[in-house]
């Protein structure tokens, strides 16, 4: 029977929207709020320009198909969670130039929240969104195995670590934690035995590709989600107990019985070998749980400085150096504990937030459990497999950092907890109230967005400048003015006091103006050790003997393991200098040059004055 030219029409229409869907959400989760699409600006502006998109046409889309505002379980906590960031901020001054920051990235998931909730409440598109996941998936394997067969043929041996495209393999495998409870919905739903044979060779990939990463923080959280999903399957079948589960088995026939007991026994096999592995790799160079400890009891230590509200939003990676030597240790901006992160920065206070927020959810879930569609539990027991199993891997580390695996975190609670029959709004305040309060949010946050994406293009305009032909004084002179746009920067004041300082390599009266502008960035981020070593450099440069001295022992106080600082403490206080040490090497990686500093080009943060005898 031929279809009528209305619903060939709708179905046309369902097409490319589900295309033009694809092609935003590939470009946002592969490269737009990936790092490198969040501080490369040339991306910055696309993915804004993406972003900025969405919302109109998310708005136009409302207002056409005569949508209904609805509540969220989560109204209560999102304005609860606006109050402890606003309070943290209020009661740390010192840091608030990072707080405010990271206040944008808050903001921007809130009201990726009200879109998605609004999305889901008005239609019912939950497993076209799993399919986009599904598909975006497949890509990431395959870049993955990739990647792990070019680490193989470059003579390699051991864990590959593919990235993706996230650029990091503790970030794949938070995706691939959340991926693979997907699979398995489609393993199990999937009408075809073609289609479920693929769909069960994917999770084989997966947990291939899973393995290669060597994120003991991601096989956990999948052997949570994993564990959840198998025990949702039993409770859905009639079979939560020991003895349904009895008198079930005792029903099959006997092929069924061998095939049941070879599953079980590779389920233990996985299970002991999943352990195994994990204590063997703590004795892995570099890998030990020395490094999570550590960060879990300095974050344990700023909470207790400030229970109430914390240290502030996004200052842990501040407060590290007073307990961690930086260098030789390289930075962190949190301590690998999504739990211990809210403690240090947001107290006793965030802390009573995140446990509400995680009881609604919980509350919702069975909620939406009990009042289901039939045809949607394997599906919601997919979306509950796949949050726990993120929630368990952030209590070893903390990829929801990366806006693109935050924004995953959310599209999955949102097919979980937005219920299938939700609640209009009926207060006129809200029903008018909100439409124009996520209109004029949305334009703020996309406002401060592109202003501040246009101060950093002109930025890395004036980096590859000088890393061209431009000289380091003239770069400065440049650089001033970006400072002056936006002085509360510290990565622009810390660059305009390093082409400062190497103009004064060749011009010692730029000296002066340099160590003025280490100590205007010093004020913001007085933890820096390489910068106070630079001070010292600097300060004996022009025979200011007293601030070297005082500059250097700062920054052996802040890196008491560095030995660079050590010797040029001994030196510059008249012992004998030692040259066991290259000083011309840059203490941090390059990307953690890149991530932490924006330097990209100049990612050397040591002054040739260090070396001078």
């Amino acid at each position: 029977m031929r279809l009528s030219k209305a619903k060939r029409s709708t179905r046309l229409v369902r097409t490319l929207a589900f295309l033009a869907l694809s092609l935003v959400m590939y470009y946002l989760l592969a490269i737009g709020l990936t790092w490198n699409g969040v501080l490369f600006p040339n991306f910055q502006q696309v993915t804004l320009i993406v972003v900025a998109g969405c919302v109109v046409v998310w708005l136009a889309t409302h207002y056409a198909l005569k949508w209904v505002w609805h509540r969220t379980p989560l109204d209560l906590f999102l304005a609860a969670w606006g109050v402890v960031f606003v309070l943290s901020i209020l009661a740390n001054p010192t840091t608030a130039h990072r707080s405010v920051e990271a206040l944008w990235y808050m903001l921007f998931y809130m009201l990726v929240w009200y879109i998605l909730s609004d999305i889901f409440s008005n239609v019912d598109v939950r497993r076209e969104f799993l399919i986009l996941f599904a598909i975006f998936g497949c890509l990431q394997l395959l870049l993955a195995f990739a990647q792990s067969r070019t680490f193989y043929e470059g003579g390699s041996i051991g864990f590959p670590r593919p990235v993706g495209t996230f650029g990091n393999p503790n970030t794949l495998g938070a995706f691939l934690v959340v991926f693979l409870p997907i699979l398995l919905y489609f393993a199990l739903t999937l009408k075809r035995r073609f289609e479920r044979g693929v769909a069960a060779l994917l999770v084989l990939l997966t947990l291939l590709a899973l393995a290669a990463t060597f994120s003991r923080g991601a096989w956990i959280g999948a052997a949570a989600g994993l564990a959840v999903f198998g025990t949702l399957m039993l409770v859905d079948r009639g079979m939560g107990s020991f003895a349904a589960l009895r008198g079930w088995f005792s029903a099959q026939s006997s092929r069924r019985k061998m095939v049941v007991i070879t599953l079980a026994f590779a389920g233990i096999v996985a299970a002991i070998g999943l352990m195994v592995a994990v204590i063997f790799s703590l004795g892995v160079g570099g890998r030990g749980a020395d490094l999570r400890t550590l960060l879990w009891a300095y974050a344990l230590e700023l909470f207790r400085e400030s229970p109430l509200l914390g240290k502030g939003l996004f200052s842990y990676g501040y407060y590290l150096p007073t307990f961690w030597s930086i260098p030789p240790q390289q930075p962190h901006s949190h301590p690998h504990n999504i739990i211990l992160l809210v403690m240090a920065e947001l107290g006793v206070v965030g802390l009573g937030v995140l446990s509400g927020t995680a009881i609604s959810i919980w509350r919702t879930s069975l909620t939406n459990w009990r009042t289901m569609p039939a045809g949607q539990r394997v599906m919601r027991m997919a979306a509950s497999a796949a949050i726990v199993g993120f929630a368990v891997h952030h209590l070893f580390d903390t990829p929801i950092m990366m806006p693109a695996i935050a924004v995953v975190g959310l599209i999955l609670l949102a097919i979980l907890i937005v219920p299938t029959q939700p609640v209009p709004l009926s207060a006129t305040w809200r029903v008018v109230g909100h439409p124009m309060g996520m209109a004029v949010l949305w334009t703020v946050l996309l406002i401060v967005g592109f202003w501040q994406s246009s101060i950093q293009s002109r930025y890395l305009a004036v980096l590859e400048a000088v890393a061209d032909v431009t000289p380091y004084r003239d770069g400065a002179i440049m650089l001033q003015t970006i400072v002056n746009d936006d002085p509360r920067q510290p990565a622009y004041r810390l660059q305009l006091a390093y082409m400062l300082g190497r103009a004064a390599a060749t011009d010692e009266s730029q000296a002066f103006s340099a160590i003025e502008a280490y100590r205007s960035y010093l004020t913001l981020e007085p933890n820096n050790a390489v910068a106070w070593l630079n001070t010292a450099a600097l300060a004996w440069q022009i025979g200011d003997t007293q601030q070297a001295i005082e500059s250097v022992k700062r920054a052996t106080t802040l890196a008491p393991e560095w030995t660079l600082a050590t010797q040029l403490a001994t030196y510059y206080q008249g012992g004998v200098w030692s040259d066991e040490v290259a000083i011309t090497e840059s203490p941090y990686a390059a990307n953690t040059s890149y991530f932490q500093y924006l330097r990209l080009i100049f990612t050397d943060e040591l002054l040739p004055q260090i070396g001078w005898r």
